[in-house]
């Protein structure tokens, strides 16, 4: 499968390079995040937009805070299906939301949660967005894109509203419309982030950095909202951090 998006040849070529031939791979990565990518529907009180969200646990849609804000509803588009979410948790100084699906008919194993941590400047990383959401697209809401990343490094930068927080800088070129897209390692297809920003575009209207919040900062609140899903007992698939397997 062809990636639906290459940015940047260079990019791509360092990120190729720094791939292993024991790693998943950008293909299998990309496969196995496109279906658990999700388009959210939000609607306000004079408008709508469509924004991005991925499936962190069983029921769970962890997005942006910012995509969500001010919403009177929203709705998850996934694999075809539209399903009515709430929001569970919001976070407004690290900009999370996490949603839930009211009810659940939806039973899709979700994409696992890493320790960013253990990621090295130079780590090769996958970005899995959906094209809809861009402001001006017209793409169908299944159609996804995967835009390759690096970890360039780790820094503390000020959230919306309080005081620095840790967030990986990634090289890399997103758009306006990506912000909730899961940051993936190459490795193994876990998520190791959350994209919340982008760097302010040059003259010729393009980003070069973009900002996520670490896995391991928004697995608490991941793990909070999985506990107001109302589902059966047991239902709820296991929720961990997986280890990066390095050899």
């Amino acid at each position: 499968m062809p990636f639906s998006r290459v940015v940047g040849l260079g990019l791509l070529l360092a990120v190729g390079a720094a791939a292993s031939a024991g790693d998943v791979g950008f293909q299998e990565a990309f496969a196995l995040a496109r279906p658990k990518v999700v388009v959210l529907r939000v609607h306000r009180a004079q408008s709508q937009s469509l924004g991005t969200g991925f499936l962190a646990a069983q029921g769970v849609v962890l997005t942006a805070r910012h995509v969500v804000r001010n919403a009177r509803q929203v709705e998850a588009r996934v694999n075809g299906n539209t399903y009515p979410v709430e929001l569970a948790y919001e976070e407004s100084a690290q900009d999370l939301a996490a949603l839930v699906f009211r009810k659940d008919d939806l039973l899709m194993k979700p994409l696992a949660l890493a320790d960013s941590r253990e990621l090295a400047p130079g780590d090769p990383l996958l970005i899995v967005t959906t094209q809809a959401a861009r402001p001006g697209a017209n793409a169908e809401t299944e159609q996804r894109l995967a835009i390759p990343a690096i970890l360039y490094r780790r820094a503390l930068k000020r959230g919306p509203t309080a005081a620095p927080g840790p967030q990986l800088v990634l090289q890399t070129r997103v758009e306006r419309g990506d912000s909730g897209a899961p940051v993936l390692r190459i490795s193994d297809g876990a998520v190791v982030g959350l994209l919340i920003s982008r760097e302010l575009p040059d003259e010729e209207d393009v980003s070069r950095l973009a900002y996520a919040i670490p896995a391991e900062v928004a697995a608490p609140q991941v793990a909070r909202a999985a506990g107001q899903i109302p589902i059966a007992a047991g239902a709820l698939g296991e929720f961990y951090l997986i280890p990066l397997a390095r050899p």
